[in-house]
């Protein structure tokens, strides 16, 4: 045939596939117009230099290493690969660490390179997606960066983590967060970290790590990293980052979880002063009726007398009420008339003890009160431990009571029976300490439902056995009782 040219037919068919080929593969919905131009880049913007190998991937499971070196091209001071606890960028080409779920990283759009042994690895499209993404960043996620953190770093992940890792914060926070550079509309992993530019290891935002870092968003917080008590620790110490305390023991167990973290060091084989739970002041036990109405909840713990977070040089053993007395009666409030009176050893020292409620009552067990007479019952035993005259306290003649007479009403009369060691005269209730006992009504109960008590064995004279009952007194002394 005249004119037949293979050549051109066979360049006429090649172009015609081309162009259907281009027009089938950008229908609606595929993919859109290349983000930047195919080959070499002209123009430096925003810094990034020149890339003369760059290329348009345009094949959405492309390997994930060959997307790595491609965005390389141009953003090569993101390719470090410095390992975990020195890196200030995020590694690149390190292998997915164990336990990451890669069919949750699969599901959100990530992709994985693979290393020479076929193992897979961080890649730039782990986190990333270079086409038809309007996130910041081009992140796969689109709402919530813990969830894709939270696919390789499992450990990390809300309900997992000791840090929470979602949630709102306050204004203060806020301002925190975005001083630092952090992202906060919301707590999330990008609140705290900076995944290609950190200013200190763990990819931390803050120049420091450890407690400076911690101090940044937890500033009422920081008297506990000075003085006595706590200071000195780390915040790592007790609360650990992500994961539990590295010293976290496992034979030291508290009944309330809340409570789980004093004991771990204060527990019989913690590495602080053991405090016990089985002597003095009950621990883990129900609040009482008096209790609750003061606002505590739950079971009797740590944290409603102690601030873990506070100086102890300024608040004494961390007592929430910076003293020994206000902090007992914050929930033994009808016990508060008991301040300032000759029963309150802030007042008047009993031996070397100098502090309100501890010189009757042994908290933890450390504080032993004086020791009672021998031969005394349980009953007076702790109040004859000052009132037998080895104290300046009234000495006491009569240490005991007999056993009531068959027929008698009730048990064995005791001090208690006719004494309150909380109030120095009743009625001062208003006024603690401010009323003063005489020797005909110190610390008693109302004085006439003493009497009358004694009269359901002493009918014919009652009064003066009450008022003689510790020895012969004077007559002034024995003055008729007011009710």
């Amino acid at each position: 045939m005249t004119g037949f040219r293979p050549n051109a037919i066979f360049l006429a068919v090649v172009t015609g596939v081309a162009v259907v080929g281009f027009f089938a593969g950008t229908r609606e919905g595929d993919y859109a117009a290349p983000e930047a131009p195919v080959g070499l880049v002209e123009v430096e913007v925003d810094g990034v230099p020149r890339a003369p190998t760059y290329r348009e991937q345009r094949v959405d499971d492309a390997n994930g290493g060959e997307v790595a070196k491609s965005c390389t091209d141009c953003h090569d001071d993101l390719a470090r690969a410095e390992r975990a606890g020195t890196r200030h960028q995020h590694p690149l080409g390190l292998a997915v660490p164990r336990g990451a779920d890669l069919l949750a990283l699969a599901a959100l759009g990530g992709r994985t390179g693979t290393d020479a042994e076929g193992n897979a690895t961080v890649s730039c499209r782990s986190c990333h997606r270079p086409h038809n993404v309007e996130q910041d960043a081009r992140l796969v996620e689109e709402h919530d960066t813990v969830q894709l953190c939270a696919t390789c770093h499992r450990d990390h992940r809300p309900g997992a983590s000791q840090h929470p890792v979602t949630g709102t914060v306050s204004a203060g926070l806020r301002a925190v967060i975005e001083r630092i550079g952090g992202r906060a509309d919301r707590l999330s992993c990008l609140a705290c970290h900076d995944t290609h530019d950190s200013a200190s290891a763990k990819l931390l935002r803050t120049p420091a790590t450890g407690n400076e870092a911690c101090r940044s968003c937890h500033a009422d917080q920081d008297h506990a990293l000075v003085g006595g008590g706590h200071g000195g620790n780390d915040c790592q110490d007790c609360h650990g980052d992500h994961g539990r305390p590295a010293h976290a023991l496992s034979t030291n167990r508290a009944a309330d979880p809340q409570d789980q973290y004093c004991y771990e060091c204060h527990g019989p084989d913690g590495e602080a002063t053991t405090i016990s739970t089985k002597k003095g002041h009950p621990m883990w036990k129900p609040m009482t009726e008096a209790m609750v109405s003061t606002g505590h909840q739950g079971l009797v713990g740590c944290r409603d007398c102690h601030t873990p977070h506070a100086d102890a040089d300024k608040l004494p053993f961390l007592l929430t009420a910076g003293g020994i007395g206000k902090t007992c009666t914050g929930c033994h409030a009808e016990q508060a008339s008991v301040l300032g009176t000759d029963h309150d050893a802030a007042e008047v020292a009993v031996g070397d003890v100098e502090e309100s409620c501890v010189s009757c009552h042994s908290v933890h067990g450390a504080n032993k009160p004086p020791a009672a007479p021998k031969g005394i019952d349980a009953g007076n035993g702790q109040c004859l431990s000052c009132h037998d005259g080895r104290t300046e306290a009234t000495t006491v003649a009569n240490w005991t009571h007999p056993a009531p007479s068959e027929g008698g009403e009730g048990n064995a009369v005791t001090c208690v029976t006719c004494h309150d060691p909380h109030r120095w005269q009743h009625g001062s209730d208003e006024a603690p300490g401010e009323a003063d006992g005489t020797a005909s009504d110190s610390f008693l109960r109302r004085p006439v439902a003493v009497v009358a008590r004694c009269a359901t064995c002493h009918v014919d004279d009652p009064a003066q056995r009450f008022a003689n009952f510790h020895g012969e007194r004077k007559p002034a002394e024995t003055a008729p009782l007011a009710p």
